[in-house]
């Protein structure tokens, strides 16, 4: 669980590595969208402010180029996202139900511990062992609904750029 929510390789580190990937290649697109804008006009208003060399035209069409190709590479990155924050959230249910599962487990030995008086000694330790697992596993799993509650929240603005 440890190396689920944390480090460089973890699911939430390939997630926001993601959501930055595209976040930038959204707002460059912006920019170069902008600039063939600014460039067309310049062409129809001042088509002499451009020495000989360059070719108006040209230059907005590479600016198109490559604002195609970072739309793309946005897009696919987005599916990246999508994908990775799917795979987070199925795995944050599984982990819930393990939970539930761990604390049902609790409570049997809970009951049997008291029932058996005397001889359940033995499970004392048990459920204190369990008790203990418990509550780091919900601390993490606290951190673990959090961090996705982050990625669901960047996922949709990374999807209202596209």
């Amino acid at each position: 669980m440890k190396t689920f929510v944390d480090g460089e390789a973890c699911v939430f580190a390939r997630i926001r590595d993601a959501i930055f990937t595209g976040q930038f290649l959204g707002f460059a697109s912006a920019i170069e969208e902008e600039m063939i804008g600014v460039f067309g006009k310049e062409i129809r208003n001042f088509p002499e402010a451009y020495p000989t060399t360059v070719v108006p035209a040209r230059e907005v069409e590479e600016v198109e180029v490559h604002r195609r190709h970072f739309m793309d590479q946005t897009a696919a990155s987005l599916t990246a996202v999508e994908a990775e924050a799917k795979h987070f959230a199925r795995s944050v249910l599984d982990m819930k139900r393990y939970v539930t599962g761990l604390s049902s487990t609790r409570m049997m030995c809970k009951i049997e511990s008291a029932a058996l008086s005397e001889s359940g000694a033995a499970l004392v330790g048990i459920v204190e062992q369990l008790d203990a697992c418990q509550n780091e596993i919900e601390q993490r799993l606290a951190r673990v609904v959090e961090l996705n509650s982050v990625i669901q929240g960047n996922t949709s603005m990374l999807r209202s750029l596209h």
